[in-house]
């Protein structure tokens, strides 16, 4: 809730006026989907009870936004790699950003693997990261048995069921599936153990093992795969788009290179609070309306 706050006092701060009207959606798509409409005002103020996952809309097009979540169907371009999460919106047009490929062991991984009962937190940001940090450590014979001192974390429920498929259980789940929902457990349950490893991918940004440095942990971040933009990839005529959906920086920064910008008349819907950042830093965001 605090950064739904958070996002409508900057956007009162940035000159949009205090009674544009918002529609906040929990649980989009799911049998518990509750609609709450505001406007910035009412949100900036932190009396309104916000429940994560939540789907934050901002605009004088407010009813033009709210018929596309209640089923009207909208064309969505999903840049990242699960096109499934927005199938609820309208008609998907999936055309992944991102080609993800496993990295060979490295000379750092055995170096891991040699102190690995040091170690007194793996941190999991995304399913990638679980996926071939174990299939790498089967290829040297390993498994994450070898961390007999470390606890899990993971970011959001989706990466914690992953980590189950594999019959792993998340002793720690961040709510907000960003960064600052690790940073966030880390300094509201003052967790004991300093040693951190962070399966990641080579575009993976610093923010968070900068900030758990700052804090006190010794963090190793391990590239387990590689993020690279796909070959051959057919731009879609965005005049026919009205989501653009956004699942990692990495994804932002390939449609940076291929679109250039975004329309107007699109809404944007942006996984975490690292990837809306990135749009910032790209400057494709802010728009009249826009969703994260």
């Amino acid at each position: 809730a605090h950064h739904a706050v958070a996002i409508a006092q900057k956007l009162i701060e940035s000159g949009k006026k205090s009674n544009t009207p918002v529609v906040i959606v929990e649980s989009a798509g799911n049998v518990n989907e509750r609609s709450i409409h505001t406007n910035l005002q009412e949100l900036a103020s932190g009396k309104l009870t916000v429940n994560s996952p939540a789907l934050i809309i901002v605009g004088e097009h407010i009813t033009h936004t709210s018929s596309t979540l209640q089923g009207k169907q909208n064309k969505i371009l999903v840049t990242g790699s699960s096109a499934k999460p927005y199938e609820h919106l309208g008609k998907v047009i999936h055309t992944p950003l991102i080609q993800i490929k496993e990295v060979e062991p490295s000379e750092q991984l055995h170096q891991i693997i040699q102190k690995a009962h040091q170690y007194h937190w793996l941190i999991f940001t995304s399913r990638w990261g679980v996926v071939h940090f174990l299939s790498l450590l089967n290829k040297v014979k390993k498994d994450i048995r070898i961390f007999t001192n470390a606890q899990i974390i993971a970011i959001g429920k989706y990466t914690a069921s992953i980590l189950s498929k594999y019959h792993l259980h998340a002793d720690w789940i961040a709510s907000d599936e960003s960064s600052s929902g690790i940073i966030d457990l880390f300094m509201t349950h003052s967790l004991v153990g300093k040693n951190v490893l962070i399966p990641c991918s080579n575009l993976s940004p610093a923010t968070m093992p900068n900030l758990l440095r700052k804090m006190g942990y010794h963090v190793d971040s391990l590239v387990v795969y590689e993020n690279h933009i796909p070959d051959n990839i057919q731009p879609v005529d965005l005049s026919e788009i009205d989501i653009i959906t956004f699942g990692s920086p990495s994804g932002v920064k390939n449609f940076k290179r291929i679109y250039k910008s975004i329309p107007d008349h699109i809404q944007v819907i942006a996984k975490g609070e690292v990837t809306k950042n990135a749009l910032y830093a790209q400057g494709l965001l802010p728009f009249e309306d826009w969703v994260i």
